[in-house]
């Protein structure tokens, strides 16, 4: 005879029970396909975000490229055509982005024009 603790009725088989019935269920439940990219491998999102402050504006601006965007531009991004974008590639390519960027913004305050 088992001891009560391991009897087809005892304690560990109502601790048990739970645990086994969720997993059953989760295993049951038919599987949901997955999405890398929602928006598509040809998007380019962009965020930007402003910030005052009594003596500051700040612009955040993020520019999110998927992979054929990506694609197109690495020739821009890898200047020596070596497949890898050294530090100085990288650099290079942010700042004429902000620049290409920064030539189109115009800030006013009070119809006043700000640099």
């Amino acid at each position: 005879m088992l001891p009560p603790r391991f009897a087809a009725n005892g304690p560990w088989l109502r601790r048990l029970w739970l645990p086994a019935a969720g997993l059953a269920l989760a295993l049951l439940a038919p599987a949901r396909p997955a999405a890398a990219h929602p928006l598509g491998n040809f998007t380019i999102n962009r965020y930007s975000a402003l910030t005052l402050d009594a003596h500051e504006i700040r612009l955040d601006y993020v520019v999110d490229m998927a992979e054929i965007p990506t694609y197109q531009r690495w020739s821009d991004i890898d200047r020596d055509g070596d497949g890898v974008v050294s530090p100085a590639e990288h650099a290079a390519f942010l700042g004429e982005q902000v620049t290409a960027l920064a030539a189109n913004l115009r800030l006013r305050v009070n119809g006043q024009p700000l640099t």
